[in-house]
């Protein structure tokens, strides 16, 4: 499997790893429903390190009638004994009804660099490939700009305008990529769909190990997932009853760390569910906290 973790200093793998876990769990949020059903759902978010705000995250999911589309848009601005991190991203993808991942465009601006990843199915595999561009031209700029502002806007829009967008940039580039492919079976779930394989999976079950696909990271890892059970959070004024999970990594390096997470609208031995666009917004689990630890402190994400 190709390892883009390679590529980026070490603090911005820190925030990718754990904001990008963040980002792609919100896959069935149904909180803030725009005019037209191409422009779905919204939901917004703050990034805190060390208790203080750097950036925020807005995700957008749009029900189709074949599947879903599920975009995303952040900015991190922050500095310490590293430096100074400003990073804007974006992602858009594409699933079916059954959350099968079927294709993944993510771009990571950097400073005057981008880092460019792309998934796709390919019959019984999934083609994955990487690229570090420079020297980043305005028209290129603009063009993630209008992605951006089609992610965050609050009006309706065409949502294959988005998807055109997301494939156009960077398509004349002529740097070389890296790639490789995978077979279909080598995971469980993506990160995207992580809050309702949890609910179709776990039942009765109190600890699960699954194999998780990151479409930006482009790897699969190993997780341990354990349930923590039923517990009320206090946010913004109101209090969630959400479900608590804890996620750890197999990898030895990274077993000290953990990832805890609490799911709202979850719903305990609800069989194999076949979600839909018609699908009522009640239905839906979705993340309201996230935090997370590592060698250069505490993470945590909170709904707004």
């Amino acid at each position: 499997m190709l390892r883009s973790k390679q590529y980026m200093p070490v603090m911005q793998k820190k925030f990718f790893s754990i904001i990008v876990f963040f980002f792609v769990t919100f896959f069935l949020i149904s909180i803030a429903e725009a005019s037209n059903k191409d422009s779905g759902y919204l939901i917004k978010y703050r990034i805190l390190s060390k208790s203080k705000e750097v950036g925020g995250i807005t995700h957008r999911i749009i029900p189709r009638e074949s599947g879903y589309i599920i975009a995303e848009a952040s900015e991190i601005k922050t500095s310490g004994w590293w430096g100074k991190i400003n990073i804007n991203s974006s992602f858009v993808e594409t699933y079916d009804l059954r959350g099968k991942l079927l294709s993944s465009k993510n771009n990571i601006l950097d400073g005057k660099k981008v880092y460019n990843f792309t998934t796709y199915l390919d019959n019984d595999y999934y083609q994955v490939s990487y690229r570090k561009l420079e020297k980043i031209t305005s028209s290129e700029l603009r063009v993630m700009g209008k992605l951006n502002n089609l992610i965050t806007s609050d009006v309706a829009f065409d949502a294959d305008s988005m998807i055109n967008f997301s494939n156009s940039i960077f398509s004349g580039r002529t740097e070389k990529s890296e790639g490789g492919k995978f077979y279909v079976k080598e995971f469980d779930t993506t990160l995207t769909y992580l809050p309702m394989f949890l609910q179709e999976t776990f039942n009765n079950n109190r600890q699960l190990k699954i194999r998780v696909y990151d479409s930006e990271e482009l790897e699969i890892t190993y997780q341990t997932v354990v349930d923590l059970g039923w517990e009320d959070v206090y946010l913004n004024g109101k209090t969630y009853r959400t479900r608590h999970f804890r996620l750890t990594e197999d990898q030895e390096e990274r077993k000290k760390y953990a990832t805890h997470i609490w799911i709202a609208n979850f719903s305990i031995n609800t069989g194999d569910l076949n979600i839909s666009p018609r699908t009522t917004k009640k239905t839906f689990p979705y993340i309201i906290r996230l935090t997370a630890q590592d060698e250069d402190g505490p993470i945590e994400i909170i709904i707004r």
